[in-house]
């Protein structure tokens, strides 16, 4: 019977534990304040972010640039268009004779007045004596007008012998 006792006993206790512990958490909740913040109180309380830098775009400047020269046989006209450094154009060569016209492409550089050019095609015709040189092209100013100074291998026809020339390509008139 004692055996009875003490496991009623034991449950009673538990019992009771539990009661009180349940009336300990229920008052304890009831005691607590609860203060509910949202978060567009916080935003609100907050200084405002400075607005982003405002972000110019960039522009690609092209600049086009036509420069030209009739000789004896043949009217050759250098077009290119510039964005920077880099240059890509073409060269027309146009027989006076015939009209017939040939077309080659060219790229290069371009740093202050000093054009480095390489043709992508075969490069006109200029003149019956007259061959095209790897040399740089100079843009010079006379005056208030731009020229563009190319060097060819040209045979001199009073010494008959080839020599450097240089040709004087003047700015397009339209």
């Amino acid at each position: 019977m004692k055996i009875q006792l003490s496991a009623k006993a034991f449950v009673f206790v538990s019992l009771a534990s539990i009661a009180i512990l349940c009336n300990a958490c229920t008052s304890k909740k009831d005691k607590e304040k609860v203060t509910d913040i949202s978060l567009t109180e916080k935003k609100s309380k907050l200084p405002e972010p400075p607005p982003p830098p405002q972000v110019l775009p960039v522009e690609n400047k092209t600049e086009k640039k036509c420069f030209e020269n009739d000789g004896l046989k043949y009217h050759v006209s250098i077009e290119w268009e510039s964005n920077g450094k880099e240059i890509n154009g073409k060269v027309i060569s146009k027989e006076l004779s015939s009209e017939k016209s040939t077309e080659a492409a060219f790229s290069g550089t371009m740093e202050a007045d000093e054009l480095i050019v390489a043709f992508i095609t075969p490069p006109p015709v200029v003149g019956d004596a007259s061959v095209w040189t790897s040399k740089p092209w100079k843009l010079t100013k006379k005056g208030k007008q731009q020229k563009l100074i190319i060097f060819f291998n040209a045979k001199n026809y009073e010494t008959q012998k080839w020599q450097e020339t240089e040709y004087e390509f003047e700015t397009c008139k339209n």
